[in-house]
């Protein structure tokens, strides 16, 4: 009896240890230049991820939708990435994987002034359905002192603000540079035209995996964070 238990447990055990081989699941969205589909890599932020992974033993399967179905670790996704905060989306969040700001896109010749975010109540501001927005803009907006209008994704929102149906898209530099190189290739100068408001939201934010919170998802966390560290 005690050798079939002996071998019940070591059968257990090297279940647990074979599901870290192989491949997992996570969920992007199209962010450049950080997650891409059209990008080398799938973007910097998915070579990243996936070299990360590697390194454990793991690869990557990533897949790309909508942000607001990637962040409810949907078609059977153990994490999604990159994210600003896990924990009001019920994740665990990693080490950072990377860094973002965020700050405001105009169009050319607008040149908004602003010292404090309520100065921009009488704008239409555009944003993404379910992103973060800064601190300071999120309590501002449930304070009731800003107007916005929410769009799926980075590009609808930009493509709003090229057509007038808003003032002033929330969005980090680096991803209107993405849409701006791919506008280009488009040969389409809407977009290239437009520019970032010379005040920033916030700068140097966080970029974090979020795995899923149960057994699984913290044997993950760990040992991605200890691989992560030799990443850097």
């Amino acid at each position: 009896m005690n050798r079939i238990l002996l071998l019940m447990w070591l059968l257990i055990g090297l279940a647990i240890n074979m599901g870290y081989a192989g491949t997992i699941k996570l969920n992007a969205s199209e962010w450049p230049p950080y997650t891409s589909e059209k990008a080398e890599g799938l973007g910097q932020t998915s070579i990243k991820v996936e070299k990360t992974l590697k390194k454990m033993g793991m690869g990557a399967k990533i897949q790309f939708m909508n942000w607001a179905e990637a962040i409810k670790f949907s078609d059977g996704a153990m994490a999604f990435f990159p994210a600003y905060a896990c924990k009001a989306r019920k994740g665990l969040a990693s080490l950072p994987v990377g860094y973002s700001a965020l700050g405001f896109a105009e169009r050319p010749g607008a040149k908004v002034q602003w010292k404090d975010l309520a100065d921009l109540g009488r704008y239409r501001i555009g944003v993404v359905a379910g992103y973060y927005n800064s601190e300071a803009f999120d309590w501002a907006l449930a304070q009731g002192q800003l107007s916005v209008i929410e769009f799926p994704n980075d590009e609808a929102n930009i493509q709003a603000l090229v057509t007038k149906q808003i003032d002033l898209a929330v969005i980090d530099p680096s991803v209107l540079a993405g849409l701006q190189q791919e506008d280009n290739k488009n040969n389409s100068n809407l977009v290239n035209r437009l520019v970032m408001n010379e005040r920033l939201l916030e700068t140097k934010i966080p970029l974090y995996v979020c795995f899923k919170n149960n057994f699984k998802g913290k044997r993950l966390l760990r040992s991605f964070n200890q691989a992560l560290k030799t990443n850097s």
